[in-house]
């Protein structure tokens, strides 16, 4: 891992641990790859969705390492690869459109949680004027 994906960690586990206590959930879930997701699913109102970001996710990881090789299946797990992260794209806008809802904030907001995850949680996590409506 380099520093800058180091840094880019480090402030998106710090900018969900507020978001998450800004909405009651104990902020170390943020720490827990994978598991954060179903978490700020919950947060969102879709928790489903939140199952289905994690898990897509982490088969995203397994399949684009294991198609890394060049053996014969490469081509096949580079597909199922693929296939995974489109199926990951589909539940993080879900999730982040749940909760731009939750925090009442336009959908344009879900761009920034995906292209720039971390920094939108250091400024959703700090902002006083990004609470969530219940």
């Amino acid at each position: 891992m380099g520093f800058l994906s180091f840094v880019y960690y480090i402030l998106t586990v710090v900018g969900l641990w507020k978001v998450y206590a800004k909405c009651g959930v104990e902020g170390w879930w943020s720490l827990i790859p994978f598991f954060r997701y179903i978490k700020l699913g919950e947060i969102a109102g879709r928790r489903e969705e939140g199952m289905v970001y994690a898990v897509s996710s982490l088969f995203t990881v397994l399949l684009r390492n294991a198609s890394q090789g060049d053996g014969r299946f490469s081509f096949l797990i580079g597909v199922l690869a693929f296939a995974a992260g489109v199926i990951t794209l589909l539940a993080m806008v879900r999730v982040y459109d749940g909760l731009c809802q939750r925090f009442r904030r336009g959908q344009g907001w879900i761009f920034g949680w995906i292209l720039f995850g971390g920094i939108t949680s250091i400024i959703w996590g700090f902002m006083d004027e990004y609470e969530p409506g219940y």
